[in-house]
């Protein structure tokens, strides 16, 4: 099976329809979806399986990792009011751990979304 890269660039959804799509049918973003999409789509609020997750653990260290809160080792972009650097985040879901959910952009330790990320 063809692993995606870790260092794809493009990690959020420019594509509406892959959100659409796994949200109407009520499951999660699968490493299927990312090997079909090509990068990693994703949109705040999606729920991912922790197959992603630790596919994103193992490319680069975690620039945080806490209990139920995993931020990718990275900084994906800034916020362009505080010029916090921005990181990929996901929280352990309590009712299933094998499931996380997209948070957003959020600075690192946070669990609350930039306002204000830079595009």
């Amino acid at each position: 099976m063809k692993k995606p890269p870790c260092e794809s660039s493009s990690r959020h959804t420019t594509k509406k329809s892959t959100f659409q799509t796994i949200t109407a049918m009520n499951k999660n973003y699968t490493m299927k979806d990312w090997e079909r999409d090509g990068s990693l789509r994703l949109s705040p609020g999606m729920l991912v399986d922790a197959e992603i997750i630790w596919e994103l653990k193992g490319c680069v260290p975690p620039a945080y990792l806490g209990y139920g809160v995993f931020q990718v080792g990275e900084p994906a972009s800034h916020d362009t009011e505080t010029f916090q650097q921005l990181y990929d985040t996901f929280i352990q879901q309590k009712n299933n751990f094998a499931t996380w959910k997209y948070i957003g952009l959020c600075p690192l330790g946070s669990v609350k979304p930039s306002e204000h990320p830079y595009k």
